[in-house]
């Protein structure tokens, strides 16, 4: 039979046992959770950063050169730079179309070489334009820049409602946009098809960027 003073620190050290194997379980169960956050979090993070593709549209803006003396506040002012110099359109705050990214099948961005600007295709455009750009003309002595083509196949609901909207204002400009990137100023010529897609040039002609300004649907890029 044990004396008192030796059961006491017997009971003491297995209270000592019992307590070193559960702050070792609620070690373990805390390292666990401490994993399973941080496996998870940078997803989360990525998802609530990254926008929701199914909220994503391609949207046309009608443009004009002249604002409008009625609600002049319903327009916007952009700044256009191209081979005839820079200067100012005017595009609608709301869109006229849009075009959900889930019904776009693909897109197509291909390179295509400019045309040289000649001394006598500068004369003619000049006298089409008018005065205003013959000194903003930059004759180009080598081959043409590159910009970029891209062509969208759309389902084919929204090819017919996209077909819709083209025929329907023949002739207008729109503001093209992807979010709140700029793609250029389109215009709508000719009738069109119901073949489910269209073709348009981007002012972007770097391709790095355009890597960057499709990047949330890149699954749907095609590169040639």
């Amino acid at each position: 039979m044990l004396s008192p003073e030796v059961d006491a620190i017997m009971n003491h050290r297995r209270i000592k046992s019992r307590l070193g194997s559960l702050n070792t379980t609620a070690k373990s169960i805390f390292l666990c959770i401490l994993f399973v956050v941080l496996a998870v979090m940078p997803k989360v993070l990525e998802s609530s950063q990254a926008p929701n593709q199914k909220d994503l549209t391609f949207d046309f803006f009608r443009v004009v050169h002249k604002l409008p003396s009625e609600q002049p506040e319903k327009w916007q002012s952009i700044k256009i730079n191209d081979r005839r110099g820079s200067y100012l359109v005017y595009a609608e705050r709301v869109a006229s179309f849009r075009i959900p990214v889930n019904e776009i099948v693909s897109i197509t961005l291909e390179p295509e070489r400019t045309r040289v600007l000649k001394a006598e295709d500068l004369k003619k455009e000049t006298s089409k334009t008018g005065p205003q750009s013959k000194k903003d003309y930059k004759l180009d002595t080598q081959q043409g820049d590159y910009v970029y083509k891209a062509t969208f196949s759309l389902s084919k609901s929204e090819g017919r409602r996209h077909e819709e909207f083209a025929n329907a204002n023949e002739g207008a400009r729109f503001d093209f946009r992807f979010g709140d990137k700029r793609l250029g100023v389109v215009q709508f010529i000719g009738s069109f098809g119901g073949a489910g897609e269209f073709t348009t040039f981007l002012k972007e002609n770097e391709r790095p960027k355009l890597m960057e300004i499709f990047a949330p649907i890149k699954d749907k890029v095609i590169w040639k």
